[in-house]
């Protein structure tokens, strides 16, 4: 996409408006039979947290991405075992929207809590390689299996003050530095300083990070 061309950060994550004015392009995540869609390019999903919701239960996931070029992935989807009455109800709904990002060719935004061995388990029972975990905060572990099962790995706010993840961090860069994105979540305003952050945990020049975000971002969202 040539208009990418005026872009200096890149943000793959975000609950807010975005203002392209300031630089950045992000893709905000519209929670479906929650928010109205408004946005040049966004994700949507039955996000887990909505599982119980009587106004999700009879929408149809095919029915999110049907014929809307905006629509630049699913999500975000996924599992949050911290909610242990609708863990029934968030596998089946995972499952079905996991269908829809096949149906249409596009890639799946993970919320995953304390069920990173169900989610890709589930992932790879749907022959699903497109997806980034987002707002990853876990283990060497964690996201060692993420990237074996071809997964990105999106990096938020506690990168700038969480030491364990900074280190977690470092390591992925140094396995698989195409694998990473970095975004806004819920906090507005932190992309800048996550690029400053990031590039100098792995000791990269600025230019050479931001490229290499821009790059992780376009491949994955198919921009």
């Amino acid at each position: 996409m040539n208009t990418l061309q005026i872009y200096d950060y890149f943000d793959a994550h975000t609950h807010f408006q975005p203002d392209y004015s300031s630089r950045i392009f992000a893709i905000q995540s519209f929670r479906a039979g929650i928010q109205v869609p408004d946005a040049p390019f966004y994700s949507i999903g039955i996000h887990p947290y909505d599982a119980q919701n009587p106004n999700c239960h009879n929408i149809d996931p095919a029915t999110l991405a049907h014929d809307n070029p905006r629509v630049v992935a699913i999500g975000e989807i996924g599992l949050d075992f911290r909610f242990t009455e609708s863990v029934p109800m968030q596998i089946q709904l995972f499952k079905n929207q996991l269908l829809t990002a096949q149906l249409y060719s596009l890639p799946v935004v993970i919320h995953c809590v304390k069920a990173t061995e169900q989610t890709l388990a589930i992932l790879q029972q749907a022959d699903c390689r497109d997806f980034m975990f987002h707002g990853f905060n876990g283990s060497i572990n964690n996201a060692k299996k993420v990237l074996s099962a071809g997964g990105f790995l999106s990096f938020g706010a506690n990168l700038l003050t969480n030491t364990n993840l900074q280190e977690v961090f470092r390591q992925v860069a140094q396995s698989d530095i195409t694998k990473i994105l970095l975004e806004s979540d819920e906090v507005e305003g932190v992309i800048p300083q996550l690029y400053d952050r990031g590039a100098e945990l792995i000791s990269a020049t600025q230019q050479s990070f931001m490229l290499q975000i821009k790059q992780n971002f376009t491949t994955f969202y198919n921009l």
